[in-house]
């Protein structure tokens, strides 16, 4: 599915279009999963992916901003209800 997160194949972050990794919001194997079905995935470069301490995958605040950004979008659409059910966690309070 197409991300709902952005337009642009570009770092969500940097803006770069080099080395771009596909970075699903909400991981682990059943989020991977259901990240993918709502589109709740965005371009990372390398760098703030997983290949520096400031990535989303060792960066907790940036994780957890992400997060939130997922969230908020994915309501525009859908309910909070929706959304606990789906993910198990409000990332907005």
């Amino acid at each position: 599915m197409k991300s709902i997160i952005q337009d642009e194949k570009e770092c969500f972050i940097c803006h770069t279009t080099i080395g771009l990794h596909d970075h699903h919001i909400f991981y682990g194997n059943a989020n991977r999963k259901l990240s993918e079905k709502y589109g709740l995935k965005c371009w990372l470069c390398g760098y703030h992916h997983n290949l520096s301490k400031w990535s989303v995958h060792y960066n907790g605040d940036l994780d957890l901003a992400l997060k939130r950004k997922a969230q908020k979008i994915f309501e525009e659409t859908h309910s909070r209800n929706e959304f606990l059910k789906i993910f198990g966690k409000n990332y907005l309070e």
